[in-house]
């Protein structure tokens, strides 16, 4: 180790974009000189990257590498935003390392042509090798998944645990809490409980649903814990949760939501075998069928490692 390197974790983004704290916290838990930089909590970044100029920099992060104050705006009234992009040119990093925040789409076509400004891509998939052409690239697993997912053993006349990991959440803020509500009712009536993505504000929606008697898993839940601890998982639009429970083999029923195009929902998850994209009727006769004992729990090879803490450390500190 470095005695004087700092280790920059950077993760502007949409709302739960940024994945990066759990590597932070073991890094800093092994007396790592860690600063981290992250949009939901710090104001003003640019205080804190100013003084790091002219410094032994290693630089992290998953976010977008071209998105802006512009692009974040609507969401955040904060004028430190920067992009990744920036933070590079002003600080010239010793070492520059990307992980996506992504499942579905790892690498945005926006983001590629500049991914040779890094020297690895720590890739949570085994697939990813093509990205070669920009920087090394070493598989470390998914950073949100602590553990194997073990397989449901659900059997007929058992509670079936199912939980909705609701993603497009800036579209429902759009339309209302009533709408929002209306909408998603004939899963809430059955008891099935809302898991809202890690949003500013989402705290208001959830009180809106308490009172409305929803089953509520708080924004902050470690995805991968709600996978892993529920037999059947419900999705909307195109969302990584989709993908992160289909490739931990957990069956996953993604509902036609109408928030993007209909093929291009029923086609980002062609070849998961445990997901089945269906409008929230057919959703619903999907559950009681399954309760009845009429359609099993559908299960699939778990795909998605647990995250490597160690590899990655090494990956950083070399």
């Amino acid at each position: 180790m470095t005695n004087n390197r700092i280790y920059l974790f950077f993760g502007f983004g949409e709302g739960s974009e940024y994945v990066l704290h759990p590597l932070y916290q073991y890094m800093k838990d092994l007396n790592y000189n860690c600063i981290e930089i992250d949009m939901m909590k710090q104001q003003n970044a640019i205080d804190v990257i100013k003084p790091l100029r002219g410094k032994d920099i290693v630089f992290i992060t998953s976010a977008h590498l071209f998105m802006d104050k512009k692009n974040f705006s609507p969401y955040y009234q904060d004028d430190g935003i920067i992009s990744a992009l920036e933070v590079i040119e002003y600080l010239k990093p010793k070492k520059c390392i990307y992980y996506p925040h992504d499942l579905v789409t790892p690498v945005l076509p926006q983001d590629s042509m500049w991914l040779s400004l890094f020297d690895v891509f720590l890739s949570p998939l085994p697939n990813l090798n093509h990205l070669k052409r920009y920087a090394e690239v070493v598989e470390v697993g998914w950073i949100k998944k602590q553990k194997n997912t073990p397989p449901s053993h659900y059997v007929a006349g058992e509670d079936l645990r199912v939980a909705f990991a609701m993603s497009s959440i800036g579209y429902y803020f759009k339309k209302g809490y009533d709408f929002t509500y209306e909408f998603w009712k004939p899963l809430f009536d059955k008891g099935i409980g809302i898991k809202l993505p890690f949003w500013p504000n989402v705290l208001e929606f959830e009180s809106y649903l308490k009172k409305k008697g929803v089953n509520i898993f708080p924004s902050h839940t470690n995805i991968l814990d709600l996978i892993h601890s529920n037999d059947i998982i419900i999705t909307n639009s195109t969302t990584s949760v989709t993908i992160e429970a289909g490739l931990s083999g957990r069956m996953v029923l993604n509902v036609l939501d109408n928030v993007v195009p209909r093929q291009e929902q029923l086609s980002y998850s062609i070849g998961i075998s445990s997901i089945t994209s269906l409008p929230l009727e057919d959703c619903m006769k999907t559950i009681e069928q399954i309760k009845a004992g009429d359609m099993p729990v559908r299960n699939a090879p778990e795909f998605i490692l647990p995250f490597n803490f160690e590899l990655a450390t090494k990956i950083l500190s070399v």
